[in-house]
């Protein structure tokens, strides 16, 4: 199953839940697909992709207003996985989040079922 390692590679993590497995579905699927590689521009470069993205969502008209930030998407994603009803433990492993987790934790097929309640489409072309 595609997905995304998020490990500390060389860097301290908040606490030991924000180690975990993403499932890559929709439109980050079609983007990892499109570059394999990831992104090694930015790797530990959190700033410079943040500036990058935030420049992009600006000029492009994305942003509800100035003081709106990229780490906002955060926000974002915890409203709609709160939106399609998952449990706070699903919320909490997809979030990367201690909460009540017990045990190993939603499997990566479950939050890749959760993610395709919630997916954007991609495009059929790009």
């Amino acid at each position: 199953m595609p997905h995304v390692e998020v490990r500390p590679d060389g860097r301290e993590t908040k606490n030991f839940w924000s180690v975990r497995d993403m499932p890559l579905v929709g439109v980050a699927l079609m983007a990892m697909k499109e570059q394999s590689r990831g992104f090694p521009r930015y790797r530990h470069k959190a700033d410079g992709l943040s500036n990058l993205v935030n420049d992009f969502l600006r000029n492009a008209g994305l942003m509800p207003s100035p003081e709106h930030k990229f780490y906002g998407l955060r926000h974002s994603f915890a409203d709609r996985l709160t939106a399609i009803r998952v449990t706070d433990e699903e919320k909490d492993s997809l979030m990367g989040h201690a909460g009540g987790l017990y045990g190993q934790g939603p499997s990566l097929a479950h939050k890749a079922a959760i993610l395709d309640r919630m997916v954007l489409k991609p495009p059929e072309r790009v």
